[in-house]
């Protein structure tokens, strides 16, 4: 287990949090988009985090337990999404104990893994082109002058 927490977090409070169950050490300041690759399996809360997981083929779970209700993710087939944590629990528990589960998730994100992003090492790429289309399509208007 490792945890990331949101950058905002401050990270003594949420030690003096996490020290009573031994996970304070689990703690981490390495970049997401390094760590997402490497998990087995990704937990957030309604994050586009989730979205990387998915496009890599990673198992997640979308804890919603601010309620948002949000349905982004449901076309993703190995993302479980639950604003309940009798859920969160069962779904974690089954991912980790339950070995078919885990790999029927797995073969469902990589599945659904193209339709979440790209691995192509070109994103950079198509977003200048997409600036340059929005730029040279709709040219910004001049101010007018006041009177």
């Amino acid at each position: 287990v490792i945890i990331r927490p949101h950058p905002v977090t401050d990270p003594d409070c949420l030690s003096e949090i996490l020290r009573p169950y031994r996970l304070h050490h689990r703690v981490t300041d390495i970049d997401t988009l390094e760590l997402v690759p490497a998990c087995d399996l990704f937990v957030a809360c309604v994050s586009s985090t989730l979205r990387w997981a998915t496009a890599c083929g990673i198992p997640a779970i979308n804890y919603d337990c601010y309620d948002y209700g949000y349905t982004d993710f449901e076309n993703a087939k190995g993302l479980v999404t639950t604003n309940r944590y009798s859920v969160f629990q069962s779904t974690l528990e089954q991912l980790t104990d339950n070995k078919q589960a885990y790999a029927e998730a797995r073969a469902n994100q990589i599945e659904c893994a193209q339709e979440w992003g790209l691995h192509d090492g070109k994103s950079m790429k198509r977003i200048i082109e997409l600036f340059d289309e929005l730029t040279n399509a709709q040219p910004l208007p001049t101010p007018s002058a006041r009177t």
